[in-house]
């Protein structure tokens, strides 16, 4: 994925992906530690609008737990003009996964599969 730092250390940009059912996974390049997080569209039922991806090397400082350097991801619901949280009560629902790469892309794919929401 290329970098999400445009032309400074303040200046971001990120991909958004705009999904029916799906989601992100990130790993390291072994595949034994990976990350996802699997949402549905609204239209589907589901309550995610998009799914963001953000790769942020801007700072060189490397990929410590201290460093700013990171990759992130994050399920939204909005289309950037609206109020994403609104007063009162809001729920959104999305599936936050771990394991190695291989085991989160079939858990991933068990959730489509079944028709999660």
């Amino acid at each position: 994925m290329p970098n999400g730092c445009l032309a400074g250390p303040n200046d971001f940009g990120g991909y958004a992906f705009f999904v029916d059912f799906g989601g992100i996974i990130m790993s390291d390049a072994s595949g034994a530690n990976a990350m996802g997080i699997y949402g549905v569209s609204a239209s589907r039922g589901g309550s995610v609008s998009n799914l963001d991806m953000w790769k942020f090397d801007c700072w060189g400082d490397g990929p410590s737990e201290t460093a700013s350097d990171n990759t992130a991801w994050s399920a939204a619901y909005g289309n950037g003009t609206d109020v994403l949280f609104p007063a009162g009560e809001s729920t959104y629902n999305v599936y936050l996964i771990t394991d190695t790469l291989q085991n989160v892309t079939a858990r991933m794919d068990d959730l489509f599969q079944m028709g999660a929401r």
